[in-house]
């Protein structure tokens, strides 16, 4: 998280809601996780008065992840972090793929049941070799091998990498592979949208937004504002301004929001605090406390902010 958004909330940096309540408490207490998030619900009833029950979008998600030897290092770091964290916020209906440039033939499904033992998974991956053509290809086929009929469920290629794509002579072939996917046609009818991150000396490519395509450029310390965009932009989260979280006590911060919201996500950075209980109206479920952790990866530096 950027530093200026941080306030006096020790365990609190970040918080992005979705909960269909105007006001919450979330009760929270010290245990040895490192960073937690919370109360991700998909599904919930309205508190309005016909009960209505109100879903988020399906999100089909292919990441083509570069894991070459260029990655080493903090760039590493920041890239394994983001991906953890992009991971736990979606939801248990979404579906996440991944494909390594170190194994471009296969896009490895990322369980979204148990989502500490996949976060775990990826903070342990080490593999580090070169950046195929073949991984673009890979997760854009494991895209359009997903039949469907919902015409609200939505697909995403995001793809992160530090430098040039193997048998490609400059950035404008690449350009020319991504813009032969732009605002491609799913199964269910809806276009393919593309987000493509650029981190360090990686080659430039052309927004076209009106498409559906997104293209990002990150240095190595900008790459976690630029994947929290990005983790916000899918998985639909708005974030709650500051002003508008209060702490109550040691334990207990308020949170207000003047929007119908149906679920809650609780960022807590550099703390080992843990989500107990929310209320509102009525109390709460909290679904799932997520401990993310990239302080000391094998391929990366140690950065102890990053948990």
């Amino acid at each position: 998280m950027r530093e200026k958004e941080k306030d006096s909330q020790s365990f609190c940096a970040k918080l992005a809601v979705m909960i269909s309540v105007l006001m919450l408490i979330l009760v929270m207490i010290a245990t040895g996780s490192k960073i937690v998030y919370a109360a991700d619900n998909a599904k919930a009833t309205t508190n309005n008065d016909s009960g209505d029950t109100v879903t988020s979008p399906k999100k089909i998600i292919s990441v083509v992840y570069d894991d070459s030897g260029s990655m080493a290092g903090e760039r590493w770091t920041y890239a394994n972090y983001s991906l953890q964290t992009l991971t736990s916020l979606l939801n248990t209906q979404d579906e996440l793929y991944v494909t390594y440039m170190s194994d471009p033939s296969d896009a490895k499904k990322i369980s979204l049941t148990d989502i500490q033992d996949s976060v775990d998974k990826i903070r342990d991956k080490e593999d580090s070799h070169n950046t195929p053509e073949e991984s673009i290809d890979t997760a854009v086929g494991k895209l359009e091998s997903i039949k469907g009929t919902d015409a609200t469920t939505q697909y995403w290629l995001i793809i992160m990498t530090d430098g040039a794509i193997n048998e490609m002579s400059n950035e404008s072939e690449l350009q020319k592979k991504i813009d032969s996917v732009k605002n491609k046609k799913m199964d269910n009818g809806s276009s393919m949208y593309i987000d493509y991150l650029g981190m360090g000396d990686a080659w430039n490519i052309k927004a076209d937004e009106a498409n559906g395509l997104y293209s990002f450029k990150a240095t190595d310390d900008k790459i976690l504002d630029v994947m929290k965009a990005l983790a916000n932009q899918i998985s639909g989260r708005i974030e709650v301004d500051s002003s508008n979280i209060t702490q109550v006590d040691k334990k207990t911060v308020k949170v207000h929001s003047e929007l119908p919201l149906y679920s809650l996500s609780v960022l807590s950075q550099e703390s080992d605090a843990k989500v107990l209980s929310a209320k509102a109206e009525n109390e709460l479920d909290v679904e799932r406390n997520i401990s993310l952790n990239a302080t000391d990866l094998k391929n990366g530096i140690k950065k102890e902010k990053m948990f």
